[in-house]
């Protein structure tokens, strides 16, 4: 993160003396965005790493509480074990990740990348949007009652579905997402598959403000990971983790003020790749954008 910082110090440096100059919308100003883009989803990495521990710790703890120990639900296998993301944080995840490669196909339109590159990325993003699947339903059953239908388990899931809170509207939107990828990659004029991808933004947009949302739910799971006794509320933060719980508190509040600057710079990114690279006030709001990121990314308190 502290090089990323420097990299966006010196990117939007050199594209402020060439605005200030008077020269015109240039790849520096883009360049500049990529990098404070970056640095916002790394803050959101951050965030969901520390949310997948919390996750799997509550998860475990209602699991051991609820759960028969004589049946076993696949769909809480990711639980059981310290191998990548708890479930849900995982869908969160890819979905995040999934607008990175947006944010890199904005960019390729606007700076003129080829044809075959930006296939490439819209072609991975549209993999990543799949891999961010619902890590469980609490209504869903097995056809076999003896896994899935017993008392044990319905309790279980009623009880973690306060973990897949924050991925249901991610997912949801996902999914309404996809179809419009594929039909850009479909396209065999590269002018319409550039208009198909430029049109999703709004789309991308609502995925974004999707993770703000999420924010309370993903604060609510570490509060109950680090609460009491009781393994489905919580009776308050445990004295010796109130400074795990603000730490995560602190670190969430700078990602959701990221955002709101990633959504604004995020349609001058649009803009400017609608207009081929050459929108001299989109450039000059994504600079703008960019260094009001890098001054989020720097505050500490």
């Amino acid at each position: 993160m502290q090089i990323l910082r420097a990299m966006l110090k010196g990117f939007c440096a050199v594209a402020l003396a060439l605005a200030l100059g008077g020269c015109t919308a240039g790849v520096s100003e883009f360049v500049a965005y990529d990098a404070a883009f970056d640095i916002q989803h790394n803050q959101g990495n951050q965030v969901l790493d520390d949310l997948a521990d919390a996750e799997r710790q509550l998860a475990r703890r209602v699991l051991a509480e609820e759960l028969d120990e004589q049946f076993f639900d696949p769909d809480f296998a990711g639980y059981y074990i310290d191998a990548g993301d708890a479930p849900a944080t995982a869908s969160l995840r890819a979905n995040l990740n999934a607008l990175r490669l947006y944010n890199k196909v904005l960019l390729g339109i606007a700076n003129g990348d080829g044809a075959a590159l930006q296939r490439a990325r819209v072609t991975e993003m549209i993999g990543t949007f799949r891999a961010g699947v619902a890590p469980f339903n609490a209504e869903d059953q097995s056809a076999d009652p003896a896994a899935n239908a017993t008392a044990s388990t319905t309790a279980a899931r009623a009880k973690l579905t306060d973990l897949c809170g924050a991925c249901e509207l991610t997912l949801q939107l996902s999914q309404q997402i996809l179809p419009g990828l594929e039909q850009a990659v479909a396209q065999v004029n590269y002018q319409r598959f550039r208009e198909e991808v430029v049109n999703q933004q709004p789309n991308m947009a609502a995925l974004l403000d999707a993770f703000r949302e999420g924010a309370a739910r993903m604060y609510r799971t570490m509060v109950r990971a680090n609460s009491g006794t009781s393994f489905g509320e919580g009776t308050g933060i445990r004295e010796a983790d109130r400074a795990r719980v603000a730490a995560f508190r602190q670190e969430l509040a700078k990602w959701v003020l990221m955002i709101d600057e990633t959504q604004i710079a995020m349609q001058a990114a649009a803009d400017a790749a609608a207009a081929g690279g050459r929108g001299e006030l989109s450039a000059q709001r994504l600079l703008r954008q960019s260094i009001e990121l890098e001054r989020i990314s720097a505050a500490t308190n």
